[in-house]
């Protein structure tokens, strides 16, 4: 009797081992995900800090930039980002050309390159043809392909 008795202290003692270490690989598996998640929207909001700050930089004039935004290395990646933006914009006008598709100057929706009028507002695109654009906010005359407007700052696509 008394063998099984030692054995059965043995096994339940194992067993307590085990649930326990059970227990301890869910606990630090479940803080392994949540450290990912806070990782995760630490870098969310490090992105959302360096877009708002490089909106801000593409609104102002060279002369209204903040200190920090001359500085050598903020510098050259907002000269990237400006950079990679015209390309991205010639690209898309090189896609709405091959698809014979222009962009309303009043309201920004795709249109008909062949079309008269916008399909979504009704403005007339006999400007938007001739290469003279207006900001659908403010009115003031834009340069073709400009993505904001120097009058007001609003994006114009």
């Amino acid at each position: 009797m008394e063998l099984f008795e030692e054995v059965g202290q043995t096994l339940s003692r194992t067993g307590q081992s085990l649930a326990q270490k059970a227990r301890d690989t869910a606990q630090v598996t479940k803080l392994k995900l949540a450290v990912s998640e806070d990782e995760r929207a630490i870098e969310g909001i490090y992105l959302s800090i360096g877009k708002a700050y490089c909106r801000m930089c593409e609104a102002c004039s060279p002369e209204q930039l903040p200190s920090e935004a001359t500085s050598e290395p903020i510098a050259s990646l907002l000269a990237s980002l400006r950079e990679r933006k015209q390309q991205l914009l010639d690209k898309q006008q090189t896609i709405r050309v091959i698809q014979q598709v222009m962009i309303c100057p009043k309201c920004g929706a795709s249109c008909s390159a062949e079309g008269s009028f916008c399909t979504n507002c009704g403005a007339s695109l006999q400007e938007a043809k001739a290469g003279v654009f207006s900001c659908p906010a403010c009115g003031s005359k834009l340069k073709p392909g400009a993505a904001f407007c120097t009058q007001c700052g609003k994006p114009v696509r």
